[in-house]
């Protein structure tokens, strides 16, 4: 069965130039390694399945490892273009840093250890750009601050790409059944393109700092079970190159949010109706103390804001504001009620 995954961007802050550092960045040159895998591909749980379990063991300490399903139960469009810019054909196929380093069942053995002789030399290398990532949730939000920053002066135009990961992933394989223990499956591009947003072009002198930020809904994922990466890539002509990566193996539980949004619940804030099949529709908020200088935001499931209201102050009791839904698709939404104390409200709705 496919496993349907929904992201919800109740914030996204576009990356602009600052000469404040918000998160640390590594000076870390860190590689990619990608297997472009299948559900159905008998070798990728056969010969495939052991090389890729020997790839994670012997790098996971020094590179970004995971598996890219462009085929199959676990596919995804992030997947698949990734795979498609690597010029990848068949499965299983092993990339590093995005070079195909044509492992097969007979010569297994001596590509395990190229790798990790490859990606050791790697790991020395001073990098020109890297990027620091801190990833922490608070109840079914999370959040995700970055900055990249570049160490020496660079040219060209430069994507920051940002990807959730499942640590382990329980479903069918080929060749293994339907119980098998998938390891690091990528999810999808948190900012809706593959490859990220453009952070840099032109040239871009060294210690220019680009940082960002955002938000995105838990639903269906234990945050315990999640690795969000980065990679930056260079843009030539159709194709993206990996330039360096980093990536947060643990979200942490963020208390102090965790604490202020207590403070937020004596709002006693409730949306209805969540599901709704009028074109032009009413939803209702009820508040059980007044709130001042309410922004009120609709997004898409690609985190595209599609509404937004501000209000003075929204009474205690029910206020209610009309949905125009004429052009736009059915399918599920995203409603972000906040002010100045921060997010007082989410809530999904569904068009029919």
């Amino acid at each position: 069965m496919i496993k349907t995954i929904i992201f919800s961007f109740t914030l996204m802050m576009g990356t602009f130039f600052t000469n404040a550092q918000t998160v640390d960045v590594p000076q870390s040159q860190i590689p990619v390694i990608v297997k472009v895998t299948a559900t159905w591909c008998p070798t990728c749980g056969g010969w495939g399945w052991n090389f890729f379990e020997n790839l994670y063991e012997d790098n996971r300490e020094k590179a970004v490892v995971f598996a890219d399903h462009y085929s199959g139960n676990y596919q995804n469009s992030t997947a698949q273009a990734i795979a498609s810019n690597f010029n990848s054909v068949g499965q299983p196929v092993f990339f590093l840093n995005g070079n195909d380093e044509n492992v097969t069942s007979s010569n297994q053995t001596n590509k395990r250890s190229y790798f990790a002789n490859q990606v050791n030399q790697i790991t020395q290398n001073s990098p020109d750009v890297q990027t620091g990532i801190e990833a922490s949730y608070s109840g079914n939000n999370l959040k995700i601050k970055y900055s990249t920053k570049f160490f020496n002066t660079l040219s060209g135009e430069y994507y920051l790409g940002i990807y959730p990961i499942e640590k382990s992933v329980i479903g069918y394989q080929a060749s293994r059944g339907q119980n098998a223990d998938h390891r690091n499956v990528l999810r999808d591009e948190l900012t809706g393109n593959p490859f990220g947003n453009l952070i840099a072009s032109g040239e871009i002198t060294s210690n220019s700092i680009f940082d960002g930020s955002l938000e995105m809904d838990l639903n269906g994922y234990n945050p315990d079970n999640l690795e969000i990466a980065t990679i930056i890539w260079k843009k030539e002509g159709n194709k993206y190159k990996v330039i360096n990566s980093n990536i947060d193996r643990t979200v942490k539980k963020n208390i102090l949010s965790s604490l202020y949004e207590s403070k937020t619940d004596k709002y006693a804030i409730d949306i209805f109706p969540t599901i709704f099949k009028l074109q032009n529709s009413i939803i209702s908020i009820n508040t059980g103390k007044s709130v001042e200088n309410v922004k009120i935001e609709v997004f898409n499931t690609q985190g595209k804001k599609i509404y937004i209201k501000t209000i003075d102050k929204l009474s205690k009791g029910i206020t209610k504001f009309s949905l125009n839904m004429k052009s736009y698709s059915k399918g599920n939404y995203f409603v972000k009620i906040s002010n100045k104390d921060g997010i007082l409200k989410t809530a999904k709705i569904i068009f029919l």
